[in-house]
């Protein structure tokens, strides 16, 4: 079935290409240049993800959130739109798991069974399918299309053991994700925003109890797949670095066990974001507002 977007990037409809001819014919000191000045059009044109920006500084920063500040936030996103760019159209950059990370989750991903792969609009975490494209599964992303998607589509060509499962298609999403695992595919989804989501949960975040999507797993607990959550920032060196969470297994565990443990198991992987983000702040790429606070009187 055709999926009809119903957003689109912001920017000019001819604005990749010309990033990308920038990308060919300017030195590498104008194309930071280039990086830092569309930062600033992009903070000072943006409201609504500038509002977002600020509210988001304001629970991981101390003190008073300067222009500044917000600044290097939308830079750092730029930066990450250009690498994209840049992977998409064949070219490479180093990544690694962070020290003590790897030893667990290589099993899982160069097996034979199908995986929930799960992440967050963290760093580079949302390249991490085509970044460690090395696994034995076939991969289902599970994304919102876009009008202006062709960075998303270069990526799909540059790595064979990807395709897509477009969470524009409501009414067969769920259909579309259980029948993926079920053929023996694994499934990577970002768990950061509740929209598209009817299973929902409240988790500690940034100060609040906040409400997450919780269809991974639900998902583990109808298909019998393990989950396990993997993310990246971009160190000051240019380099890529890569962390996960320890595996979930519903193997043993009823429907109704496998919610609860998975509920536990959810709140470390948000208490280690968390952590990261301490050491990061600038690389959380929801420029939209942070997920609503469960009431106080439901706390």
């Amino acid at each position: 079935m055709a999926v009809t977007p119903e957003r689109r990037n912001p920017g000019p409809s001819w604005g990749y290409s010309l990033v990308l001819f920038g990308l060919r014919v300017l030195p590498g000191w104008m194309v930071v240049f280039g990086e830092g000045f569309g930062a600033l059009v992009a903070l000072l044109l943006m409201t609504s993800q500038r509002r977002a920006s600020r509210a988001y500084l304001q629970t991981v920063l101390p003190g008073r959130i300067g222009f500044k500040d917000q600044w290097k936030h939308f830079f750092a996103f730029t930066q990450y739109l250009i690498d994209r760019l840049r992977l998409g159209h064949g070219e490479s950059f180093p990544i690694a798991f962070a020290e003590g990370y790897g030893d667990s989750f290589w099993p899982l991903a160069k097996g034979n069974d199908p995986v929930l792969y799960g992440t967050f609009h963290l760093g580079y975490s949302d390249l991490l399918g085509f970044l460690l494209s090395d696994v034995q599964q076939h991969i289902h992303m599970v994304r919102l299309k876009v009008d202006n998607s062709s960075d998303t589509e270069n990526l799909g060509k540059q790595f064979g053991n990807i395709s897509f499962v477009w969470v524009n298609d409501k009414e067969n999403l769920v259909w579309a994700m259980k029948n993926a695992l079920r053929d023996g595919n694994s499934l990577a989804m970002q768990c950061d925003r509740a929209e598209f989501s009817t299973k929902q949960g409240a988790f500690s975040f940034l100060g609040a109890k906040r409400i997450f999507p919780f269809t991974i797993y639900n998902l583990s607990s109808i298909c019998r797949v393990p989950v396990i959550f993997a993310y990246a920032v971009r160190k000051a060196n240019g380099e890529v670095e890569c962390f996960h969470s320890v595996p979930f297994s519903p193997e043993g565990l009823s429907r109704k066990e496998v919610l609860l443990e998975g509920a536990r198991h959810f709140q470390e992987v948000l208490n280690h974001v968390e952590r990261l983000l301490k050491d990061y702040p600038y690389q959380w790429f929801n420029f939209c507002p942070m997920n609503d606070p469960l009431p106080s009187s439901d706390v």
